[in-house]
């Protein structure tokens, strides 16, 4: 039963996770010798996670609407959400191709990856950092807490596409920054804690939502 009521504290669990998560991309391009390619591909990735968990909200909200309207919403959302992830995938390998092109002299080619530049290891742990952490702010505040969950599925409908657009417009904001600076490690480090503060207004943004 959802336990709304409860008053709420400004750093409870989910916001910490999702400044832990936040802040592994920098510890990767600070120490790991992650690209800009590795941080845009995990950013792509968590927008997939954000889909996903929305279609888990569609289904698990109790407005008032048929279980048809749901459906046709949750399908319309699956379809659209879908192939805006393809659009965004694709527009990030031009920039991450422009991007890494931006300190080689003209008409040369970038070298190919070193083996075992990229520790497969701690990118995938990130990545499961990145869906446990949605799939606990959907368990512990939407389910448990029911923040939300009282709106119909039309309602959660654009939800994501807020997030999405606001980072998108971020990401190519600090990719033509790295275009600039010729080195893009400080770019990256930027776009790093500017998604982390962009994330945590979103996020009480959307308890501000789901209260009113």
């Amino acid at each position: 039963m959802p336990i709304s009521a409860q008053p709420s504290a400004p750093w409870h669990q989910s916001v910490w996770l999702a400044v832990a998560v936040n802040l592994v991309p920098l510890l990767g391009v600070l120490f790991l010798g992650w690209s800009t390619g590795v941080v845009l591909f995990l950013y792509w990735a968590e927008n997939v996670v954000v889909g996903l968990v929305t279609l888990l909200k569609m289904f698990a909200c109790t407005g008032e609407e048929t279980q048809f309207e749901k459906l046709r919403n949750m399908a319309f959302f699956f379809v659209h959400y879908g192939a805006f992830a393809v659009g965004h995938a694709v527009g990030l390998l031009v920039l991450v191709g422009l991007v890494g092109h931006a300190d080689l002299p003209e008409g040369e080619q970038p070298p190919p990856p070193e083996p075992g530049s990229i520790n497969p290891t701690w990118l995938a742990l990130t990545l499961l950092g990145i869906v446990v952490s949605h799939l606990f702010d959907f368990y512990n505040d939407f389910l448990v807490r029911g923040e939300g969950r009282d709106k119909t599925s039309s309602d959660l409908l654009f939800r994501p596409y807020v997030r999405v657009v606001i980072l998108h417009l971020v990401v190519v904001l600090g990719a033509f920054v790295c275009l600039k600076a010729g080195s893009p490690t400080p770019a990256v480090v930027m776009l790093v804690l500017l998604k982390t503060g962009i994330d945590l207004a979103l996020h009480y943004g959307r308890k501000i939502w789901a209260a009113a």
